[in-house]
């Protein structure tokens, strides 16, 4: 990503586009459907945040997306929210 986001939701657009684009269409789906199961962006940041962390824990994401993934974990803090991580 060549600049920082400050909106959410194109962080998260973001990560799905490269996730899909590199073949981890599972992945993708996976955040997609917390997107759309979400009805706050409370709710959201907290469903995607928790997918996002197990995330790290990978190696080829951490390489893909990892920047991204702390753009918007940070962005989650900095609202007050704590994530914690999803079962993996």
């Amino acid at each position: 990503m060549k600049k920082k986001r400050d909106d959410y939701l194109e962080m998260l657009d973001y990560i799905v586009k490269t996730l899909k684009k590199s073949g981890y269409n599972i992945e993708a789906d996976k955040i997609e459907h917390e997107i759309s199961a979400s009805f706050t962006s409370t709710e959201l940041c907290l469903r995607c945040g928790s997918i996002l962390i197990g995330f790290k824990s990978r190696l080829e994401l951490t390489e893909l997306v990892g920047d991204e993934i702390e753009y918007f974990l940070n962005f989650c803090s900095n609202q007050g929210l704590h994530i914690k991580p999803g079962p993996k």
